[in-house]
């Protein structure tokens, strides 16, 4: 007796195929019989045609007699068989036309009312901007269409602004594009919401920006401009975005110097409450000194600018009733008033060693005829290390009559630069004067 045939039965391409010993020992028999006075070589293929149930494969891993030919009286060998993958989940909407196809999506609504399937990518309905954070996709099947919310229409979009937050639908006709980016579009409510536009009088362009000007009572005046119509208070210094100003009220210069402070301090509370990743903290006293001198021409120390952030702390203090932004406001003052304190002390040591430099510096203008200068010439701040080097030199700054300035300063600066000399120190004016 010859050693049996030893194959591979193949039935990937075979409908109906048999799901128990029984039915696998009746299809072997038929394809058994055909079989008969072929002549089977090793790791050749053989398809087997079924037209009622598609094509059967064999593959011969070996064949002893390979020059004999198949008889009624050979011995077969299966060593394994090869089936489909089990699909699972299976499309449902595939399956009713007895199809089978994988799923790798499902409907929300099914789910919802318990009757969670598969649907394949050709029956998945998937509307713009169904793709979410971390690959998920919102699809439905083709019962459950989202309709958009105003109509009946078919919805074409997930619209993903603040109020919808992609768990509404719309149809095109209901979706509003951005002005400049046709390809980003809203329904109408979220579009105001993130494109406001403009106030300015036949401006079309959205509304980005807000004027952050603060009442006493702590509301912001909040009017939409764009960013050719808003005008920025740069009070955080050129390299961060100033505060949002509208036309009535971007004139600073009108307010008293408590009311700057006040915009100041209740302009960053806004701020920071709008959600920004960057917390912005209180500009610093030199900072304040210098917003101050821009629409005053006097001269303002660092504790002048320590004594109006005291002053509005106290007030906020005083008060009965706070609103939330007088209450982040006064945690932002009580924040930095230790630090205020210290650099307002660090600035009068500074001062008291400059007082030696601004003797010897009104003793040079008396020497040279000028002692109704010497008289006039007071100092603002010192400097210790104010020019870097091998050799640190301090510097002084002063402040004088803008009718004086000529005569101290001399023709090119020449009598400055001498007076520099005699003073052992650079001397500079006090700028915005």
């Amino acid at each position: 007796m010859n050693p049996p045939i030893e194959l591979i039965l193949d039935l990937r391409r075979v409908s109906g195929r048999p799901s128990t010993p029984e039915e696998l020992i009746r299809l072997w028999s038929t394809v058994e019989r055909s079989l008969i006075g072929r002549r089977l070589q090793t790791g050749e293929h053989y398809p087997i045609d079924f037209p009622e149930h598609g094509t059967l494969g064999l593959e011969i891993v070996k064949s002893p007699a390979a020059s004999e030919l198949v008889t009624d009286r050979t011995v077969f060998a299966i060593h394994s068989i090869l089936e489909p993958s089990a699909i699972t989940p299976k499309c449902r909407t595939c399956a009713e036309q007895s199809v089978e196809e994988y799923g790798p999506f499902v409907c929300e609504y099914c789910r919802q009312g318990g009757k969670a399937s598969g649907i394949c990518l050709k029956h998945a309905e998937i509307l713009e901007g169904g793709l979410r954070k971390g690959g998920w996709i919102v699809a439905t099947c083709p019962q459950h269409v989202p309709t958009c919310k105003a109509c009946t229409n078919r919805g074409a979009f997930w619209c993903m602004g603040p109020d919808c937050r992609g768990k509404i639908s719309w149809c095109a006709a209901h979706r509003k594009c951005h002005v400049n980016s046709p390809e980003v579009g809203y329904c109408a409510g979220c579009y105001e919401r993130l494109f406001p536009q403009c106030v300015r009088p036949n401006c079309r362009e959205p509304g980005t920006n807000i004027c952050e000007y603060v009442a006493s009572d702590g509301t912001s005046c909040g009017r939409k401009l764009c960013n050719r119509h808003v005008a920025r208070w740069q009070v955080y210094g050129y390299e961060r975005i100033g505060l949002g100003r509208c036309d009535q009220h971007r004139n600073i210069k009108d307010l008293a110097d408590p009311d700057i402070l006040w915009q100041i301090v209740a302009g960053t509370v806004v701020r920071n409450g709008k959600g920004n990743r960057t917390f912005y903290r209180l500009p610093t006293l030199g900072s304040v000194k210098n917003i101050l001198l821009k629409g005053r021409r006097q001269f303002y120390s660092e504790e002048i600018a320590r004594n109006l952030y005291e002053q509005l702390r106290a007030k906020l203090r005083l008060e009965s009733t706070r609103s939330s932004v007088h209450m982040e406001m006064l945690r932002l003052l009580d924040r930095s008033s230790t630090e205020w304190t210290a650099r307002v002390a660090a600035a009068q040591d500074r001062n008291r060693d400059g007082l030696v430099y601004l003797a010897r510096l009104k003793a040079a203008l008396t020497r040279q005829g000028l002692s109704d200068i010497a008289i006039q010439v007071e100092m603002t701040s010192f400097i210790p290390n104010f020019i870097k080097g091998p050799t640190p030199r301090p510097c002084l700054f002063v402040k004088l009559p803008q009718s004086e300035i000529g005569r101290f300063v001399g023709r090119n600066g020449s009598r400055k630069e001498l007076l520099s000399q005699a003073a052992g120190c650079e001397i500079r004016l006090e700028k915005g004067l």
